[in-house]
C-alpha cells in the first residue's frame, strides 16, 4: 500500500478521465486509514455532486479543480476549490424534488444529499471561485 500521509491533493481538469482516478485516490486513502466504507461512501458521492455540479456550472475544464483530503481530529476533511462563479451550496433552501424519477426534472438533487450526506459543510467564495470543505465524522463507524 502506498504511504499516503495524512492528507492528499489532486487536480481535475478532465472529468471523464480524472474523476476516477480521483475515486481510486481517494478510495486508496480512505483504506490505508482505515475509513469504514459507510463513511467513504457519503463523501465519495458528496465530492461527485460537487465535481459535477461545478463543471456543469462553468468552464472549469479550463483552470480544473483542486480536491484536497485530509484527516484531523477524527474527521475525514475534502476540500473542493474552483474557479467558478460564486455559488454557495448553504444558502440554497430550494426543496429536493419530489414525485416519481419519470416525472421529475433533471437536477435539484445533488445540493440535498451533499447536505445530508456531510457532518459539516464551510464555504467560501469569492467573484473568482468557490471553496467548500466537506466533513464527516469518523469517531463512531455507524452511518450517519
Amino acid at each position: 500500500m502506498m504511504d499516503l500521509g495524512d492528507s492528499v491533493t489532486y487536480k481535475l481538469k478532465n472529468i471523464k478521465q480524472d474523476l476516477p482516478k480521483f475515486s481510486n485516490l481517494f478510495r486508496t486513502f480512505c483504506k490505508v486509514h482505515d475509513i469504514p466504507a459507510d463513511k467513504v461512501f457519503d463523501v465519495e458521492l458528496s465530492v461527485e455532486e460537487l465535481v459535477m455540479n461545478s463543471f456543469a456550472h462553468s468552464n472549469v475544464s479550463e483552470h480544473g479543480i483542486i480536491i484536497s483530503i485530509g484527516l484531523n481530529d477524527n474527521e475525514l476533511k475534502v476540500t473542493v476549490e474552483d474557479k467558478a462563479p460564486p455559488f454557495n451550496l448553504l444558502r440554497h433552501t430550494k426543496e429536493p424534488p419530489t414525485g416519481s424519477l419519470e416525472e421529475r426534472e433533471v437536477g435539484g438533487l445533488g445540493i440535498h444529499l451533499v447536505k445530508n450526506l456531510s457532518d459539516r459543510i464551510v464555504y467560501s467564495g469569492s467573484k473568482t471561485g468557490n471553496k467548500i470543505t466537506i466533513f464527516k465524522d469518523l469517531s463512531s463507524a455507524s452511518p450517519s
